[in-house]
């Protein structure tokens, strides 16, 4: 599937939270209603379709791909805005429909801006989607950025790239532990697609294990699933089943608690509403082994599993973890990460953590992120190492596009083209975001 500006990467993987650069957008939701359609069809000629889709779509094209006769937005319509962010610990509220910018967190609002981080009002249901990619003198294909065209680069130049009929691709988060598009054969993920009958069905995949680092980062555990079922054509909910052997803060290693070892983490997650459940690796019943239960809305947990029966493939049944963005594009408080997939052959015959591979470099390890709006996407920064010399400014927007969906629960709700073209004021001081946007005809969504 295609990519898209700093090195994306490939787009078929899992709601708005935040990312770093280089992270993908994703692909179209489909409701678990299509999982049916899905598994009728093989997994090679589903990729190729949703790629075809994408790629005709565009999500990133000039006006040029747009249909004759389409209504477009108004150049006259269009709003600037500006942002004081200068304030990290300050986050500011923008209201699309007002064009009001608040200090307090307002009844409503569409996006937050905390810093250079821009997330969407998701508990809402304000989604954002990638419209139109850095413009490619700006980027190079692998995300590098061309310091001279930015310097040079004019906001007026880049206007009409508000000016457009934007194709939706929806917004999901990509989590560290994959759950991801169902196969008819074993792969990186913990959930695969079942066809020896029909309707077919999901059912755990054991081969691979992921080594988990808690959220206080001193606790370890080694995870695997050793039962996930869910009939499509049935009436019961989600049933999981994750087992894992735990290393306690300053423990030798799994072996060296053999009361942490074998500890299931199970249920039943509801069919047709959301769900989730949160285990705590510091509460678990040594006894009984029994998993630590947490409240998943505080922040004592390390480990969530989460449903959404109307979320695209790959999140309706999804792993997430204390560390990294969490779906509404905050960061997380913990320090949870990731080690994996890995064989769980091998990863079952370690002794501790520190076995295991990649254990300790950090680019190992892999958090929950965002796969849409992003903080760095909107913004490219050069260290001042690399300017030259007098050079004050260091940060740079990119000049893409999201379209911001106001209500995705409701198809008539309005939708914006929405474009950061400042990071500084007239002035040279930083943390003055301007950005301006656009309100889109309907026939433009």
């Amino acid at each position: 599937m295609s990519n898209h500006g700093m090195g994306k990467d490939r787009m078929d993987n899992s709601h708005i939270d935040t990312v770093h650069s280089g992270r993908a957008r994703e692909g179209t939701t489909l409701p678990l209603a299509s999982h049916l359609l899905w598994a009728l069809l093989s997994a090679g000629s589903l990729m190729i379709l949703l790629s075809g889709c994408i790629e005709s779509s565009g999500g990133g094209g000039g006006s040029s791909d747009s249909g004759a006769g389409e209504a477009l937005p108004d150049r006259d319509a269009i709003q600037t805005v500006v942002i004081d962010v200068t304030d990290p610990e300050q986050t500011r509220y923008l209201n699309l429909a007002t064009g009001t910018v608040a200090e307090s967190e307002p009844e409503q609002w569409h996006l937050a801006f905390s810093g250079r981080q821009i997330r969407t009002d998701t508990a809402q249901e304000v989604h954002g989607f990638l419209g139109t990619d850095a413009p490619s003198e700006l980027l190079d294909s692998d995300g590098a950025p061309n310091l001279e065209a930015l310097r040079n680069a004019a906001a007026d130049d880049y206007i009409d790239l508000l000016i457009d009929s934007f194709a939706e691709i929806d917004a999901a988060i990509r989590p560290a532990i994959s759950g991801d598009v169902p196969r008819d054969e074993p792969g990186d993920f913990f959930y695969q697609l079942d066809m020896s009958s029909m309707p077919p069905r999901l059912i755990h995949n054991d081969s691979v294990g992921w080594l988990i680092r808690g959220r206080n980062g001193e606790t370890y555990a080694r995870l695997r699933a050793t039962d996930i079922y869910f009939d499509m054509g049935g009436s019961e909910g989600f049933r999981y089943t994750f087992t894992m052997d735990l290393q306690p803060r300053g423990a030798g290693g799994f072996e060296s608690h053999s009361h942490a070892a074998g500890i299931e983490f199970s249920g039943e997650l509801k069919r047709h509403r959301r769900d989730q459940r949160c285990f705590n690796f510091s509460t678990y019943d040594a006894q009984e082994h029994q998993p630590g239960a947490a409240e998943c809305s505080g922040t004592a947990w390390d480990l969530k599993i989460f449903r959404d029966p109307t979320a695209r493939m790959g999140e309706d049944l999804t792993l997430l973890i204390n560390g990294g963005f969490d779906r509404n594009g905050a960061p997380r408080p913990g320090a949870a990460a990731v080690i994996g997939s890995l064989p769980w052959s091998e990863l079952a015959s370690k002794h501790s953590a520190e076995e295991v591979p990649g254990y300790p470099d950090p680019d190992a390890w892999l958090q929950d992120r965002v796969e849409s709006i992003a903080a760095d996407d909107w913004f490219v920064e050069i260290s001042s190492e690399d300017l030259p010399s007098g050079e004050a400014r260091t940060i740079w927007p990119t000049y893409r596009v999201y379209v911001i969906d106001t209500d995705a629960l409701d198809p008539l709700a309005p939708r914006y083209a929405f474009q950061v073209i400042g990071y500084y004021d007239s002035n040279g001081t930083a943390g003055i975001i301007t950005a301006r946007y656009v309100e889109l005809p309907n026939d433009a969504r």
